[in-house]
């Protein structure tokens, strides 16, 4: 992870998550290409809540606002050993999507990634 080129490069997009004014995570949001249809696939790069925000609804409602905020093809990975992450996003993404979503594979990443469409919910 390159963290500076979230604030230098075009195509890349950090967030802070706060709660109450207080710094309670963040999300790092990368443009990686275009579909059939030239809608920007958006990666979710890193996302991070620290533990004492977490079970409380603030990492689905950052998430929430981030999806909203880009319009277009998401695509969410989780590492296979990162099972509490797997289980956030998969809930995180049904509700958002309301089940509308896939969950693949690719070979260059060890683990699952959940693909959706921002665009289809406005």
């Amino acid at each position: 992870m390159y963290l500076d080129h979230y604030f230098t490069e075009e195509g890349r997009h950090p967030f802070f998550i706060r709660v109450d004014g207080m710094l309670a995570g963040f999300a790092l949001i990368r443009e990686i290409g275009t579909n059939e249809n030239n809608d920007i696939i958006y990666s979710l790069a890193e996302f991070f809540v620290m533990k004492k925000y977490r079970r409380q609804g603030v990492g689905q409602h950052a998430a929430v606002e981030v999806f909203d905020l880009f319009c277009g093809e998401w695509k969410v990975a989780q590492i296979a050993a990162n099972k509490p992450a797997q289980i956030f996003w998969r809930k995180t993404i049904e509700s958002y999507t309301k089940s509308n979503y896939q969950e693949i594979t690719e070979e260059d990443w060890a683990g699952p990634i959940q693909t959706f469409s921002s665009r289809r919910l406005k």
